[in-house]
């Protein structure tokens, strides 16, 4: 606010950790959620998919392999870090679109999404479950596995699936190591996020919350995936600045 900005946007991980800070903002100028949802309080409009529906979309590419009444397969979810706030939503979905189907958790892991937090996590479910049939979980979960199964040399008898899309995760589709992952197309979500603050600003917003289709890429159908919509191109450096 202090640099004069007419309007701001904002990616948050916390749902409601920066309700107050928003509120306070949206009397000064209109505020874009985008990607990640928070709650409604100080938004002036949402770019972003629902998480449960995210969740959800994981859930339905196990549950079509293995419909109800079809031999049962055990998988291990490892749905992120206990009370961040995307996780109750992202569980939820994955939970109810798995129960109208032969596929049974047989454990649950929560931990931090870090590389090294998920290495431990998917190697304590195939110490107390050898015989999982599907890892679904979170982009560094899905990274982890893919590591753990090769040395483990269980690649191809356990299935890989994540929750979201990252380089990692398309990847590991292009190899034939993880199955599925579905995409809400961040990188359109960004331009989107755009589109809305200048209409927000100029006084000609017309919907207070928008957000694309979810699709599921398939490691047989990755190619189809305009991945330029969904990854950051290969140029692209973040810049981090620290004020103290």
């Amino acid at each position: 606010m202090a640099t004069g900005a007419d309007g701001l946007i904002v990616g948050s991980v916390s749902f409601d950790g920066l309700s107050d800070v928003l509120e306070r903002i949206s009397h000064a100028m209109p505020v874009i959620a985008s990607v990640n949802d928070v709650s409604d309080r100080g938004v002036t409009a949402k770019v972003g998919v629902s998480w449960y529906d995210m969740g959800a979309a994981a859930a339905r590419a196990v549950a079509e392999a293995h419909p109800a009444g079809s031999t049962p397969v055990r998988v291990a979810w490892f749905p992120g870090p206990v009370g961040a706030g995307w996780v109750k939503f992202v569980d939820a979905g994955f939970r109810d679109v798995l129960r109208n189907s032969s596929a049974q958790i047989v454990d649950t892991l929560y931990g931090d999404t870090g590389l090294e937090i998920q290495v431990r996590l998917v190697e304590s479910a195939l110490g107390a479950h050898p015989d999982l049939d599907y890892i679904v979980g979170s982009a560094p979960t899905a990274e982890a596995a893919v590591s753990i199964l090769r040395a483990k040399g269980l690649e191809g008898r356990i299935k890989i699936v994540s929750d979201y899309m990252t380089h990692a995760v398309m990847r590991g589709l292009r190899r034939g190591k993880v199955v599925a992952a579905p995409t809400d197309y961040p990188v359109f979500q960004g331009r989107l996020s755009i589109e809305m603050a200048v209409r927000a600003v100029e006084g000609r917003l017309l919907f207070r919350h928008i957000g694309p289709k979810i699709s599921i890429v398939t490691s047989e159908a990755e190619t189809s995936l305009p991945a330029h919509e969904s990854l950051a191109p290969a140029s692209f450096v973040p810049v981090f600045n620290l004020d103290q």
